[in-house]
């Protein structure tokens, strides 16, 4: 049986059953996870009910992941539609996830605040923008005029910031290079027994607590927005 064929046949016995299941996603970088229930299967699509704050996500997510558990394996389905109002989503185009569904549970917070990065290579200093931050790395994005062929992956550089508690100084290794809108992007792995992990994750502590209000917040103002809308 086909993998998204599978995966709804895995979705119907969840739905008969009458158990809940786990969909994981992410908000500023920090994954969530929210409980739902599937309501029906109908032409390949899985209508879906959920009554949690952290649905409001799905306001921003194309994809979304279904969490594994003792009976079937981690999926990742497309969000064809959300009904916010009555936290009702349809998903479709289901696949595995296999090994990817680890990464995604690693919180990569992304800033409040613009904060400024400075990155030097053996001959260069560049500033860049921190995009968000983990315990095991940086994303940075340069604008195009700044970016040089010398950050290419595998090039060693040493990194200054400034967090609200005060400045780190981490070296790490360029692992990729993404242009995006406006930017490049870069991801560099810090080097393993530097002292800027402490910081870093009170930063990540911090952070993820702010990160949790907002989207509180913003599903308060998008059910008052859509409910005075109706």
């Amino acid at each position: 049986m086909a993998p998204n064929q599978q995966i709804l046949s895995d979705l119907q016995l969840i739905m008969e059953t009458d158990q809940n299941f786990d969909l994981l996603t992410t908000y500023k970088g920090v994954p969530f996870t929210f409980k739902a229930k599937v309501q029906s299967i109908e032409g390949g699509q899985a209508h879906i009910k959920t009554a949690e704050p952290t649905m409001v996500c799905l306001e921003h997510e194309k994809k979304i992941k279904l969490l594994g558990s003792d009976y079937f394996d981690p999926s990742v389905a497309e969000v064809c539609s959300f009904d916010i109002l009555n936290g009702l989503a349809v998903l479709q185009n289901f696949s595995y996830l296999g090994a990817k569904l680890g990464e995604r549970m690693i919180v990569r917070v992304e800033p409040k605040d613009s904060i400024e990065v400075e990155i030097a290579t053996n001959d260069k200093t560049t500033l860049g923008v921190l995009a968000d931050l983990s315990l095991s790395g940086i994303g940075v994005r340069i604008s195009y005029l700044d970016y040089h062929s010398t950050l290419k992956p595998g090039t060693v550089v040493q990194l200054s910031l400034g967090l609200p508690k005060g400045p780190i100084h981490p070296s790490g290794t360029v692992l990729s290079v993404a242009k995006i809108v406006g930017n490049y992007r870069l991801s560099v792995r810090f080097k393993e027994g530097e002292p800027h992990r402490p910081a870093i994750f009170h930063y990540l502590v911090d952070r993820r607590a702010e990160i949790e209000q907002e989207l509180k917040d913003e599903y308060r103002v998008t059910i008052a927005v859509k409910s005075e809308a109706k």
